[in-house]
């Protein structure tokens, strides 16, 4: 008569440790916050018949949901209907949140927006 052979007991397996450290994942690169959801501002009317042009220079403070928080003018544009314009057109922004370690952290950057007649939506 044949028998069958009792199973194996189960080995246990000492993991492998490595002298070398593991690369990090590019998650736990830090990162800063990119545009998401962002519509061009409305060109002011009053600045279109002006023919008023420029670039304004935003600093956005980007929360960890991606909103921006605070706007302030790093920059003005000359015209105050251009420079309101695009910090209105900002505060509806959405951004991809900057990251440390992986995670959504608050950052600021500076964003440009420029106004350019050839631009404007008549």
């Amino acid at each position: 008569m044949s028998r069958t052979p009792a199973p194996a007991a189960p080995v246990a397996v000492a993991p492998i440790v490595s002298a070398i450290p593991p690369t990090p994942a590019a998650e736990s690169r830090p990162s800063i916050p990119a545009y998401a959801h962002n519509p061009a501002p409305d060109y002011p009317q009053s600045a279109r018949w002006e023919g008023e042009e420029g670039t304004v220079l935003l600093r956005v403070l980007v929360n960890v949901a991606g909103l921006p928080e605070k706007i302030t003018i790093a920059r003005s544009s000359g015209y105050t209907s251009l420079d309101q314009a695009a910090e209105k057109a900002v505060q509806h922004w959405r951004f991809t949140p900057g990251t440390s370690d992986g995670k959504p952290v608050t950052m600021q950057v500076e964003v440009p927006i420029r106004f350019r007649l050839t631009d404007a939506n008549p």
